[in-house]
């Protein structure tokens, strides 16, 4: 059984977070045409990406690169429970927006990142943050407007903006 807590989409862009609360494992692989972000809020999962294998628990995430191969399975002997938050970017549609300077691709930032990262307590509380944030923007924005990232120089931002007038 799963508890959808959170699920929008605006174009390029679908965030959901839900909780699982039984055995939730997947029969095969799937893959998706974008970026695949998820981090786990609570418990623990397997993930099997291509021919890797990984144990993602509470504080870490995991990015799945475009195209690749994976399914999520829960631990056994384990909980079967678990919440999580997945962020899913279409590079079709977003690929045009990431063109800072010495910033990757959506190709490239996928090829150099994908695999997990396990945040300190101090990073995850400002990951949570930013999630809860995301959350927020992409609930409120409106269909006639698109998602824009601003890059300030210490990092980047994102925002919902007015689309460009036709002229």
């Amino acid at each position: 059984m799963m508890d959808v807590t959170y699920s929008q989409a605006i174009p390029g862009i679908f965030a959901e977070e839900c909780i699982r609360r039984t055995d939730s494992s997947m029969s095969g692989y799937h893959f998706h045409n974008g970026l695949e972000f998820l981090f786990m809020l609570e418990g623990e999962r397997y993930y099997f990406v291509n021919q890797s294998f990984f144990h993602l628990q509470k504080g870490m995430a995991i990015l799945i690169n475009t195209n690749q191969f994976h399914k999520a399975s829960m631990i056994h002997g384990g909980s079967p429970g678990h919440r999580r938050f997945l962020l899913q970017l279409n590079t079709r549609i977003l690929g045009n927006y990431f063109s800072f300077p010495d910033f990757p691709s959506v190709s490239e930032f996928g090829d150099r990142y994908c695999g997990t990262a396990k945040f300190s307590d101090e990073d995850w509380i400002h990951v949570l943050y930013l999630i809860d944030r995301l959350k927020k923007r992409i609930a409120s924005a409106d269909r006639g407007k698109q998602f824009s990232f601003i890059h300030d120089g210490d990092g980047i931002d994102c925002d919902i903006c007015s689309s460009p007038q036709k002229q």
